[in-house]
């Protein structure tokens, strides 16, 4: 994409209050990115800002850029950042921290998939996001991004001092959670009382025995259990008495193949694709009656 034409694309954001700029897959790196914001966004009185930029080469530079830009919006209220496939280290993360607290800003999208960027970098994020004290919609997706269990915990832990938080969406899929993993996760978002509504993608999709034959020990898809499951039911059921709205992905195996899988990685769960799931749908029904929308993938 040349420069004009990414100036051309973004000529009519100057003027706007609501800025939405799709520049998804464009090569855009660090100094192309500093071109479009420097010469195409200068309405500093931005109150709505979309910028999709996934699948690009921005790097820690382009992210300082990010936040330098960011920085002169003080009448900020909705933020959505798709930054997936940038190829960020933790000193670019870190970047993130020098954001200013903006009173203002009450929503925020940020979309971070696909940076293998584990437990450190995860901890500084966590931090930039707990700064953003006056959030009341927070949609964060993390999936792909080498988290583990250690640092999925660390994440919730910043995320839960967000006391006027209203609703949370939260992805973490594709990163060798456990069940440890996700009940000491959840137990940390369900001390954010405010919430009301609340969805959780953990686990979207399960191994079988066709695609664990072929990828082996290299994939990195969450495994969680029967009880693990019933666990976060009813931790969620017991803390969050104002939820309205609950929406999750939680495939799940059998206790006894999730004990298979310690011993022998993913191919100890290739027998687990077909049991009932009866007792799970009858903790649902009987936990949740109050939910005035629910949609459980299990």
């Amino acid at each position: 994409m040349s420069n004009q034409l990414a100036l051309k694309e973004s000529k009519n954001a100057q003027q706007n209050s609501q800025v939405y700029l799709n520049f998804q897959q464009k090569q855009i790196d660090s100094s192309r990115l500093k071109l479009i914001l420097s010469k195409a966004l200068t309405n500093n009185f931005i109150q709505s800002l979309c910028l999709q930029l996934n699948g690009n080469i921005l790097g820690d530079k382009g992210l300082q850029e990010l936040v330098s830009y960011l920085n002169t919006l003080q009448k900020l209220e909705k933020l959505s950042l798709y930054l997936s496939g940038n190829k960020f280290s933790i000193e670019g993360v870190k970047k993130l921290l020098n954001l200013k607290y903006n009173e203002n800003l009450k929503h925020l999208t940020f979309q971070f998939s696909n940076n293998m960027v584990g437990e450190e970098t995860i901890q500084n994020l966590g931090l930039f996001i707990s700064k953003q004290s006056s959030l009341k919609q927070l949609s964060l997706m993390l999936d792909n991004c080498d988290l583990g269990n250690c640092a999925a915990l660390s994440l919730c832990q910043q995320i839960k001092g967000l006391k006027k938080l209203n609703e949370l969406y939260l992805n973490l899929n594709d990163n060798s959670i456990t069940d440890n993993g996700v009940i000491s996760s959840v137990n940390e978002i369900c001390k954010i009382k405010s919430l009301v509504q609340l969805e959780l993608d953990i686990c979207s999709h399960k191994i079988d025995s066709q695609n664990c034959k072929q990828y082996q020990y290299q994939i990195y898809y969450n495994v969680i259990s029967n009880y693990c499951v019933k666990q976060i039911i009813k931790t969620i059921g017991s803390q969050l008495p104002a939820l309205k709205v609950l929406n999750m992905d939680i495939l799940y195996y059998t206790n006894q193949s999730c004990q298979q899988y310690k011993k022998q990685g993913y191919e100890g769960l290739e027998k687990d694709l077909v049991f009932s799931k009866q007792e799970i749908v009858s903790l649902l029904n009987n936990t949740f009656p109050q939910i005035q929308a629910r949609q459980i993938k299990i």
